[in-house]
């Protein structure tokens, strides 16, 4: 989904362990990332830089509640805005 400024939502399914490279980069009009999987192990460099980028103030990352602090720390470093709303559900 690289630089696809059409996409405004995106959900991470439950059992997804990993997240590659560059896989949201540039998608500016993002404003949702759900993340419902609790077993995410890995996410690629630069896998959300520029997220959201029209508005970081608006983009709302949707975590597992559990994961909350380990998840922000961690999208943080690849990319997702510290601007962004971190919600755990």
């Amino acid at each position: 989904f690289s630089g696809c400024t059409s996409l405004k939502s995106i959900a991470i399914p439950a059992q997804v362990e990993m997240i590659g490279s560059k896989a949201f980069y540039g998608c500016k009009n993002l404003l949702t990332v759900r993340i419902r999987s609790s077993v995410l192990k890995s996410i690629g460099s630069k896998a959300f830089l520029k997220t959201g980028s029209k508005n970081y103030k608006k983009l709302k990352v949707i975590v597992p509640k559990a994961k909350l602090k380990a998840y922000k720390a961690i999208l943080i470093k690849k990319g997702i805005s510290k601007n962004a709303k971190f919600i755990g559900k």
